[in-house]
């Protein structure tokens, strides 16, 4: 099994190259996609030197021409990927060597995803009551007000199909005012369709910062975010 590994950035340079470092030679990854969400000129310079300087073929950057904001860049970053399997993270996370050993255990099916029980440095964000179970509809509108739950389904850093993600947004509005809670909107559509989720024995770094798209977009998150687990509640 080869996989992509995609990453959406945004004004992040020395903190992107962080998130793929630790993988780079690893035999079963055999691309990384940086796609840069139109960032400030002089951090993506200087992310591009840096690339340029690993004179490593895997790492292919590219750069959209407006800001799409992170919905529609994660979007665009998983198109770009050859790959049928994709690991999808964050620039301002990081997964290692054992990510992919533990990831290469199961018989990957196109209508799950395959999400991690937790970052290994936020051990206060464990989702580990949720390891080994399918997670589906009727699990999530019994359990959406689980602050852990509802953590998971915004956590992101994932393996998954290529095609179904693709698909999913292709059949939904791109433009949603959801969007902006990026990973917990699409959590939402893909249980809509019937898709699920496992937790595997998978964990990342995650990393907390004051460039993070949350912090800076507290207020607009939290009011969205309560707008999707009312749908949820009536639609599920």
């Amino acid at each position: 099994m080869k996989y992509s590994l995609a990453i959406p950035n945004y004004n992040r340079d020395s903190m992107a190259m962080s998130s793929f470092i630790n993988v780079i030679n690893n035999e079963f990854i055999d691309e990384i996609i940086i796609n840069d969400d139109f960032s400030n000129e002089n951090i993506y310079n200087n992310l591009s030197s840096l690339i340029k300087n690993l004179n490593n073929d895997k790492v292919k950057l590219y750069r959209n021409n407006i800001n799409l904001k992170p919905y529609l860049n994660k979007y665009e970053t998983v198109k770009k990927c050859k790959n049928d399997w994709i690991i999808l993270i964050d620039s301002d996370n990081s997964i290692d060597n054992d990510y992919i050993n533990k990831l290469n255990c199961y018989e990957l099916k196109y209508n799950i995803i395959y999400c991690p029980e937790t970052p290994v440095n936020q051990h206060n964000w464990s989702y580990i009551d949720f390891k080994n179970c399918v997670i589906y509809r009727q699990y999530t509108k019994n359990n959406i007000n689980n602050t852990n739950f509802s953590m998971f389904l915004n956590t992101g850093n994932y393996c998954l199909n290529k095609n179904s993600y693709v698909n999913i947004i292709d059949l939904n509005d791109k433009n949603s005012e959801l969007s902006i809670i990026d990973t917990l909107y699409f959590s939402y559509l893909w249980l809509k369709e019937n898709q699920y989720f496992i937790i595997p024995d998978l964990k990342y770094n995650h990393t907390i910062h004051n460039g993070s798209w949350f912090v800076n977009n507290v207020d607009e998150s939290v009011r969205s975010t309560n707008i999707l687990v009312d749908k949820i509640k009536r639609e599920y």
